[in-house]
């Protein structure tokens, strides 16, 4: 669950074709209104990954943003 609301919820799910297929079917009844695939995604794990947060002493130099449009903290 990604988020639940009183009339809503956002499910995030991963796996084969046919497993996201399998939930979309057993969710359909209850109204799905959108959905969104994002195709074949590759991750690095472990010591393999590249560095994707500059060394703490770079960090002052990059602005941080504190609003996403809609009130939330970023």
């Amino acid at each position: 669950m990604v988020d639940v609301a009183p009339d809503s919820l956002i499910i995030e799910i991963t796996g084969t074709e046919e497993k996201i297929d399998g939930l979309l079917e057993i969710l359909r009844p209850f109204g799905v209104l959108e959905m969104v695939r994002t195709g074949i995604v590759a991750m690095r794990r472990g010591n393999k990954s590249p560095e994707a947060v500059p060394p703490a002493n770079d960090l002052a130099e990059i602005p941080a943003e504190t609003d996403d449009g809609e009130g939330q903290s970023v």
